[in-house]
């Protein structure tokens, strides 16, 4: 089965109705190994917490985003196996190295990066000719959803 590294841009998307949301789904809904590096569940989170301080969401919806996300994963990566790989990506590109963790990921698993970033997505041809980004607009186009 193939594995596509998914980053909290997409994922949260799975739980909050947002533009490209049908998109997302599509990943959950097809026979793909899902996987992030566990950065993924603060950042949905902060999200989450975002969302709610702006009256998008209430406090339950909230809380659910926060207990179903790793629900939708095949696998967390522990972030201590990428640090260097994605310090160096970090270093390399001058981006922060939250987004850094998902190109890492993706390196170390040989797997297609899926994110609604579309900076992140140009970066990651940066990076190695073995990172490949795919934005989540070409979703369907690319993986034949």
């Amino acid at each position: 089965m193939t594995e596509l590294v998914i980053d909290a841009s997409v994922a949260i998307k799975w739980l909050v109705p947002e533009d490209l949301r049908q998109e997302a789904l599509a990943l959950v809904r097809m026979e793909f190994e899902l996987i992030a590096p566990d950065i993924l569940i603060p950042e949905i989170g902060n999200i989450a917490w975002k969302k709610q301080a702006r009256g998008e969401i209430d406090l339950q919806q909230s809380q659910l985003i926060g207990n179903r996300i790793g629900a939708y994963f095949h696998e967390i990566v522990p972030s201590d196996s990428m640090i260097s790989n994605a310090l160096d990506i970090a270093i390399t590109l001058k981006h922060p190295i939250y987004d850094c963790f998902y190109l890492a990921c993706a390196r170390q698993r040989r797997a297609p990066l899926v994110t609604a970033d579309t900076r992140l997505a140009t970066l990651a041809h940066s990076v190695s000719p073995s990172v490949t980004a795919i934005p989540l607009r070409d979703a369907i186009r690319v993986l034949g959803l």
